[in-house]
């Protein structure tokens, strides 16, 4: 049942208060308080430590992505909690993984927290400050071009056809469009022959935009703010010319977070700090598993059926691309 549960919730976005009508109607006597209990014991008693070694392997990795998006628990009123999201490249990475983490801050210093203080990889990042080249100095930080283009974009959605000809906003979106488009094209095998790709293709265009931008002169209000940021984040853009696993974007953590966005909306909130916690345990398995092509709900059956057994058995074997998983979970 409690594989069931956690798929309708954690999968399909029902909360535990709409599933009490399905559990009841198969003659199952249960609340919502009942479900939120048992899912965070099976959460703490079998699943954390699962978790804990997904998040070893991740902290491995020699690019990872991060975003965070704000979560609420009830029993903590006074602060702003954080799921922070980290994730393996779709690329270049040997296994895909996704992983949500709970934090009641936005400090920079939750970072180290979660992928350690001494990180020498790349983060792949918004403009967020808590991305700080001060806290992590042995880290390298890439930015994201989507986000940088989201504030000219923005901007042109408040003019008309005839402002548009001459808007420098828009002249930074025709700039920028090629520059995605080549990155589309790029044709190799590894990343050291995307490497060379990029500085031949990609370079030119990127090199181009930065020109344009620097001399925009005297740009006032929302373009100046669009513009400095832009500058500002300039040498993180330009990581994907120093290291071909470096991404682009940052989409890929973005489109992770979407689908537990809509979960939370329905749900609203965690009541304890415990419900964040195995709310960011089930996350984390839900979407890497989801990334492994596996059932979700053949998943769960078959962590709840043998982990409590497993005795001497690796945690390996219990992971999404294992081999037994995958062929008794596979969708």
């Amino acid at each position: 049942m409690l594989a069931k549960v956690a798929e309708l919730k954690f999968n399909l976005a029902l909360p535990f208060h709409r599933q009490i009508k399905f559990w009841q109607a198969v003659g199952l006597r249960v609340d919502a308080r009942l479900l939120a209990t048992n899912i965070i014991k099976v959460s703490q008693t079998y699943l954390e430590p699962l978790y804990d070694y997904l998040q070893e392997l991740i902290r491995k990795e020699s690019v990872i992505h991060m975003d965070e998006t704000p979560f609420k628990v009830i029993d903590e009123p006074n602060e702003t909690g954080y799921f922070w999201v980290t994730r393996s490249t779709k690329e270049f990475s040997k296994h895909q993984i996704i992983m949500f983490h709970y934090y009641n801050t936005r400090a920079g210093k939750t970072i180290g927290q979660i992928i350690g203080h001494q990180y020498r990889g790349i983060i792949m990042c918004d403009g967020y400050g808590g991305y700080s080249d001060r806290l992590y100095p042995q880290a390298k930080f890439g930015s994201c071009l989507v986000h940088i283009r989201r504030e000219f974009y923005h901007i042109t959605c408040l003019l008309n056809k005839e402002q548009l000809k001459n808007s420098k906003a828009y002249r930074v979106l025709q700039l920028m469009r090629p520059i995605f488009h080549e990155e589309k094209q790029l044709t190799y095998s590894n990343h050291k022959e995307k490497l060379v790709q990029r500085r031949l293709h990609v370079k030119p265009l990127m090199d181009k935009l930065y020109t344009y931008l620097e001399n925009i002169s005297f740009p006032q209000g929302r373009l100046k703010a669009a513009i400095n940021n832009a500058l500002k984040l300039r040498k993180r853009v330009y990581q994907i010319f120093e290291d071909g696993r470096v991404p682009l974007t940052n989409n890929p953590v973005e489109q992770a977070i979407r689908p537990s966005t809509l979960i939370r909306k329905n749900s609203l909130f965690a009541k304890s700090p415990a419900g964040a916690q195995a709310n960011a345990i089930f996350y984390t398995l839900v979407a890497t598993a989801n990334q492994n092509h596996l059932n979700i709900y053949k998943y769960f059956k078959y962590l709840f059926d043998h982990l409590p057994n497993r005795k001497d058995t690796g945690l390996e074997a219990y992971l999404p691309w294992s081999k037994e998983i995958q062929a008794e979970c596979h969708k």
